[in-house]
């Protein structure tokens, strides 16, 4: 927009035709305008209103919660119930003595403490006020000390473990020994393989692009030499082939002083902690804290 033209349309102070013909280098111009700018600015007040359940609010709820506890025990019933009356219900599992925190409730020392002090399988604990959270809970399992049995639980907790560890033993005895470029052996395996360039990776990183986190999957690719390829191994989320393109060798650090000072600050920080647990283990202490709530 020229200049004349621009100064016109923008300096116009009410709607209509201009007075004037504006001249610019492209001829003569009649201008209408449909809309003035205004140069009104307002003040705009905003209030913030914390809502907040009333006493009686809160009182019909802890009611609520006393009568579905009134006679109630045993998981099952327990979960019935809870249905019948829409309540929400959250299983929460492998709780240690020394928790704090139960799913998303924040401070939950209180029921973490009578689930092992006075708990036991089925028991129904009080209605707990947990930062304004009326909450209830049951006692659905309990692991004892030891090697652990053959559970429906513990089943569930390793059969995607041991899937991974054969499927992957398969997959890697299927590409042993293969020459075939990366793209092509990828077109082998379907839509589940890819090929992927990662670039500026480094040894601390702990994680690549399309893979994961996987700090060993790192240690393998640096193990690569440029222009070899590592043998098939199972990472964290799949079986992976490495095959270097170029390695930045880092340069000899002629000072290695400030790094031995941060090893022996932070090997420092965590000897008093390490005594202390090599002590525990040593006298065979039992942490029951949970005793004193």
């Amino acid at each position: 927009m020229v200049k004349p033209f621009e100064n016109a349309v923008f300096g116009a102070t009410k709607s209509g035709l201009l007075n004037d013909v504006v001249e610019t280098d492209f001829g003569y111009h009649i201008i209408k305008v449909t809309n003035s700018k205004t140069n009104r600015s307002y003040t705009v007040a905003s209030i913030e209103e914390e809502i907040t359940p009333s006493d009686e609010t809160q009182n019909d709820i802890f009611r609520r919660a006393e009568n579905f506890v009134n006679g109630l025990s045993g998981v099952d019933a327990f979960r019935e119930k809870a249905k019948t009356e829409k309540l929400i219900v959250s299983d929460a599992r492998d709780l240690g003595p020394a928790e704090r925190r139960i799913n998303e409730l924040g401070d939950a020392r209180t029921l973490i403490a009578w689930a092992y002090r006075d708990g036991k399988i089925g028991k129904v604990s009080e209605v707990t006020d947990i930062n304004g959270d009326y909450v209830v809970a049951v006692v659905s399992g309990e692991t004892e000390e030891g090697y652990q049995s053959l559970t429906a639980e513990l089943k569930e907790t390793i059969t995607p473990l041991a899937k991974k560890a054969v499927v992957g033993k398969m997959i890697s005895e299927k590409l042993k020994g293969k020459k075939e470029d990366l793209e092509t052996l990828a077109k082998q395996f379907g839509q589940d393989a890819a090929v992927q360039t990662v670039s500026d990776l480094r040894l601390n990183s702990g994680s690549m692009v399309s893979v994961g986190f996987d700090p060993a999957a790192v240690g393998k690719a640096f193990s690569a030499e440029s222009g070899k390829r590592t043998e098939p191994f199972i990472g964290e989320n799949g079986v992976l082939v490495v095959e270097g393109i170029r390695k930045t060798v880092a340069p000899e650090i002629s000072d290695l002083s400030p790094y031995k000072s941060q090893l022996l600050q932070t090997q420092s920080a965590k000897s008093s902690y390490s005594i202390s647990e090599a002590l525990k283990g040593s006298a065979k202490v039992k942490d029951q804290r949970y005793k004193l709530n």
